[in-house]
């Protein structure tokens, strides 16, 4: 009989001490998977939260009505989130298939490799300078690759070299990575 009691007040024991150990475990993965405010912040937040609660609630809900509303308002939240997400989506699959079916003008990157004379160019009222990676239109590509291709002969023109004496230059490989090779040589000829 004391065995007994023994052995039932050792498991009870254990298993509070595994129950505290579960417990701390989630605290820790939770404490990791957000970011740690500051105290101060976090102390002035809750302090303006609970006075705003409590001036809604005036005492008027029970504990169950105010847990049932804070549930219905994070649902609210995270449908809002879910639905401000999808819609993102959408309109990137939809840009991407439009874009594949041709009914709107694709884009690309591009690596601005200018002439010696020239920091930058601009189109449309847009100013791209030396040296950087753009994402534009196609045919705004298009243009930049003009213009580069017309400044470098332009550049070997005053400096006394033959036309393409720039463009001859190794290339440069764009630093994006993901738009493959542009360079001097892969301009339009003219």
């Amino acid at each position: 009989m004391v065995d007994e009691k023994f052995q039932e007040e050792k498991r009870r024991a254990i298993a509070e001490r595994m129950s505290k150990v579960r417990a701390a475990k989630e605290e820790k993965k939770i404490a990791q998977a957000t970011p740690a405010p500051s105290v101060k912040n976090l102390e002035e937040e809750n302090e303006f939260l609970r006075s705003e609660l409590d001036a809604v609630n005036d005492g008027e809900l029970s504990k169950s009505e105010r847990r049932q509303i804070e549930e219905e308002v994070r649902r609210e939240v995270r449908a809002a989130e879910r639905k401000s997400k999808k819609d993102e989506l959408r309109k990137k699959l939809k840009k991407k298939f439009e874009q594949e079916r041709g009914l709107r003008e694709g884009e690309e990157e591009i690596y601005l490799d200018l002439a010696k004379h020239s920091n930058c160019i601009m189109l449309d009222g847009v100013q791209y300078f030396h040296g950087r990676v753009y994402k534009v239109r196609t045919s705004v590509a298009a243009q930049m690759r003009e213009t580069m291709q017309s400044g470098h002969y332009h550049q070997a023109e005053v400096d006394g070299k033959f036309k393409r004496y720039y463009t001859k230059r190794p290339g440069n490989i764009n630093p994006a990575g993901g738009g493959g090779l542009t360079t001097t040589r892969s301009l339009v000829e003219v």
